[in-house]
């Protein structure tokens, strides 16, 4: 989907622990067009920006991990606390920049 000129976007900053941790998901972006490649080009050092349907996709899968048992048996392992403070941060961002 190409962005018109009045869709916003979110610009946010991902690092460290949260950026390895979303990197090891985009296999299951490959529909999601070019966010895989963006995600694994993206280096933590400035913000990266998605628009609505990023924040989806990237919604979707984060929340399949947090919750998926098989995925990460161990809930307080700092892999999974990192995806899961990613999650949070992510749908209170959506919230506040898509305010339905």
């Amino acid at each position: 989907m190409k962005p018109g000129k009045y869709d916003k976007y979110l610009e946010i900053m991902i690092a460290g622990l949260e950026l390895e941790e979303l990197k090891k998901q985009t296999w299951q972006m490959a529909d999601a067009y070019d966010l895989d490649i963006r995600i694994e080009e993206y280096a933590g050092q400035q913000p990266i920006y998605f628009y609505r349907w990023d924040i989806d996709c990237l919604l979707d899968i984060l929340s399949e991990v947090v919750n998926d048992e098989e995925e990460d048996p161990q809930k307080n392992s700092p892999e999974h606390l990192a995806v899961k403070t990613l999650y949070k941060r992510l749908k209170k961002e959506y919230k506040r920049v898509w305010r339905d």
